[in-house]
């Protein structure tokens, strides 16, 4: 079995509803595999526009065809693995083919549908050249207390996995914040219907608080790791 990661940053969310566990007698059907099988990743490798995959992988197989329960299987847990793939054209480089296109017109006399014209067929004659940036997210999955946690904190991915996890098991993930633990604790009635009303101060009004974004950790993270995200987050 691949190694798990070492270090980096993870969001933490209960489950709401119940998703078939994997069997451990391999004669059994599985429903939980073959619910990640149905849901799998699908390349966009050969895509001709901009689009975006996300879908089930196993530790072991970034394609996303092959699922065995005793990879994803451990004890309490359930290790999972999302990708995410992204084609998108860059920004520069549009901006070179169309300096380029407009000059070999005299770089005047070009209207705003030309543009638009010149647009496309830049995207249609590149578009198929272009390999598509590619994403793996673990997930730990805890079938004890019912929690996930997903070892990314972009909004983003976090709403991609929840879709996931709807779109799979018919499961309802919610992000693990102050109101969210409230909602679960032993508090009197009175007081959890005062939840609503209570808002996280903040200094600045167009900042987003810890308690409106949820728990989300980094744990002794390396260097590397900050570096390939500042250069992932410079591609974007």
């Amino acid at each position: 079995m691949p190694p798990f990661r070492r270090s980096g940053s993870f969001v933490r969310f209960f489950v709401e509803g119940t998703a078939p566990a994997p069997q451990r007698s391999q004669s059994d059907s599985d429903e939980f595999v073959l619910a990640l099988a149905e849901n799998r990743f699908t390349s966009i490798e050969r895509s001709a526009s901009e689009a975006v995959s996300v879908g089930w992988v196993s530790p072991s197989d970034p394609s996303g065809g092959d699922f065995t329960r005793d990879e994803i299987a451990m004890g309490d847990l359930l290790r999972l693995r999302m990708r995410v793939d992204r084609k998108k054209l860059p920004r520069a480089w549009m901006a070179i083919y169309m300096t380029a296109e407009v000059r070999a017109r005299n770089g005047h006399g070009v209207t705003a549908a030309e543009r638009a014209d010149i647009r496309a067929d830049i995207e249609r004659r590149l578009m198929p050249r272009l390999l598509p940036t590619v994403q793996f997210i673990d997930v730990i999955w805890n079938l004890k207390n019912n929690t996930v946690l997903f070892f990314a904190t972009s909004d983003f991915l976090c709403a991609e996995c929840a879709k996931l996890f709807a779109k799979t098991w018919s499961v309802k993930l919610i992000e693990v914040n102050p109101t969210s633990l409230a909602q679960r604790s032993r508090l009197p009635e009175d007081m959890l219907n005062r939840l609503g009303d209570i808002a996280p101060f903040g200094l600045d009004p167009g900042q987003t608080t810890r308690a409106q974004t949820g728990d989300r950790y980094d744990v002794s993270r390396d260097d590397d790791d900050v570096i390939e995200e500042g250069i992932e987050e410079a591609n974007a």
